[in-house]
């Protein structure tokens, strides 16, 4: 079920106030960058002409539902949280996280011991005062539906902040496959503890026993939100950290696609962390790249 407030239902006196950035309707991310986008999701409005809401959330209480929307300046409006979880400690899990590019390929979540959280005891889960969805559970995912067969080049950019990497494991933000039989991910950007020292990776495979990973760039070690870019390209893969290169892989990856198969998801393996954004393209968005990551960063 969903309940829908409308404005006379909420008291604004007992509103959550969330003091965050105004999107300027003339910096909204996926109209000046969207081209060749295939996914888009986020905390704020990333496109003009998107007219749909940010997320649904569920209530632990009861399993009701809410959509929430975009307030005026473009960020997630989370004021009807206060008048929907209303019981002490409750707790509100994310259902579906809405596709902002005008594909309707939303990110869902129907099983309640998967969904991430978004509020812990009434209170909306924050990074620098932004909402952010917290994974709970190492098998917390979001399956997306309908990415069409892409090919190489593709590209993503992530808002993510790790909440610890045990030694020796590795953290999932996205898996992708061509093929419902594959027997492992065809494509996979991970996050990892080698030596006790945190990582960024990129794993691609012919969906068989044969596979290619990127050497394993430097993480950041502390828990704040960090932009990365992962770009696998026949040409030239490579990772950026908050815009600045980690490295590339020069020679060409193992020709890995994506979509077809309703095979994709976010999350799914130890995602114990934060995700606020997480966007992806069937380009390199070279020309682009720097421009998105700049505008991420003043934002998160």
């Amino acid at each position: 079920s969903l309940y829908y407030f409308s404005p006379a239902m909420i008291s604004i006196s007992n509103a959550i106030s969330i003091g965050r950035p105004v999107v300027s309707s003339e910096s909204f991310l996926l109209d000046q960058y969207g081209s060749d986008v295939i996914a888009a999701y986020s905390v704020r409005r990333l496109s003009s002409t998107y007219t749909g809401n940010a997320l649904r959330v569920r209530r632990q209480s009861d399993d009701q539902e809410i959509d929430l929307g975009f307030d005026s300046d473009g960020n997630l409006d989370t004021s009807p949280i206060s008048s929907f979880i209303i019981q002490a400690g409750e707790g509100g899990f994310v259902s579906k996280w809405y596709d902002q590019s005008g594909n309707s390929r939303d990110a869902v979540q129907t099983s309640n011991l998967l969904q991430f959280k978004i509020v812990s005891n009434r209170t909306v889960i924050t990074k620098n005062s932004i909402p952010t969805m917290q994974g709970t559970s190492i098998s917390n995912r979001m399956d997306i539906s309908g990415i069409p067969t892409t090919s190489q080049p593709i590209c993503s950019f992530e808002a993510y902040a790790n909440d610890g990497i045990p030694n020796g494991s590795i953290v999932s933000l996205f898996k992708g496959a061509n093929g419902a039989g594959k027997t492992v991910d065809v494509l996979r950007f991970d996050y990892a503890t080698v030596s006790n020292v945190p990582k960024i990776k990129l794993f691609t495979s012919d969906g068989g026993l044969n596979t290619s990973s990127t050497p394993a760039f430097s993480a950041p070690s502390d828990t704040d939100i960090h932009i990365v870019t992962r770009v696998v390209d026949t040409g030239e893969s490579a990772i950026f950290l908050d815009g600045i290169s980690q490295g590339t892989l020069d020679n060409s990856p193992l020709d890995a696609q994506i979509g077809g198969a309703n095979q994709e998801r976010l999350g799914g393996l130890n995602t114990i962390g934060f995700l606020s954004e997480f966007m992806l393209f069937d380009s390199n968005k070279s020309a682009d790249r720097v421009a998105i990551e700049d505008n991420m960063k003043d934002y998160y």
